[in-house]
């Protein structure tokens, strides 16, 4: 059975040069043979409006009219359950999580560093806010020391006035 036969989305396997490209082969899945008549699946980019950049896999044999023809999350399952390795996702995998977890570590160090200037910020604020306190705290004993003497004063002068 044609499996765009089904799909009225899908593509024909004839499909021309002007409407599909076929990628390098260091890109995405492994090509495999065709399991119809063994000839080296293409992978190739969707050209139409309906389905602009969409990854697709089909046998390049005109001649047997062969209609082995996958999108690119389907051709994935195929391979899967053909039990091809697939290294390349593996290894992609692999360095994508290791660089996450660099770039984690690093905003991890940098959120402690972060911290670290916080706290001594912190810290410089409540020694400065202490010092500020210390000095209220000793004017404020100069202004009630000069008040008793005021007062005295105003007791003294209010003495000699009676």
């Amino acid at each position: 059975m044609n499996p765009q036969s089904s799909r009225s989305e899908s593509v024909s396997p004839g499909v021309s040069s002007s409407v599909a490209r076929q990628p390098s082969r260091s890109e995405g899945l492994p090509l495999v043979p065709c399991p119809e008549c063994g000839v080296t699946v293409k992978k190739l980019v969707n050209r139409t409006p309906l389905n602009p950049e969409r990854v697709f896999y089909r046998c390049p044999n005109k001649i047997s009219r062969c209609t082995f023809w996958k999108w690119e999350n389907e051709y994935l399952a195929y391979l899967r359950n053909a039990n091809v390795v697939i290294p390349s996702i593996e290894s992609e995998l692999a360095e994508v999580i290791g660089t996450l977890e660099s770039q984690l570590v690093r905003l991890i160090d940098e959120l402690k560093k972060k911290s670290q200037d916080d706290d001594r910020q912190i810290e410089a604020i409540v020694a400065s806010l202490d010092n500020i306190n210390i000095k209220v705290h000793n004017h404020m004993y100069v202004i009630i020391a000069l008040l008793v003497v005021v007062i005295a004063i105003l007791i003294v002068f209010i003495g000699i006035q009676k």
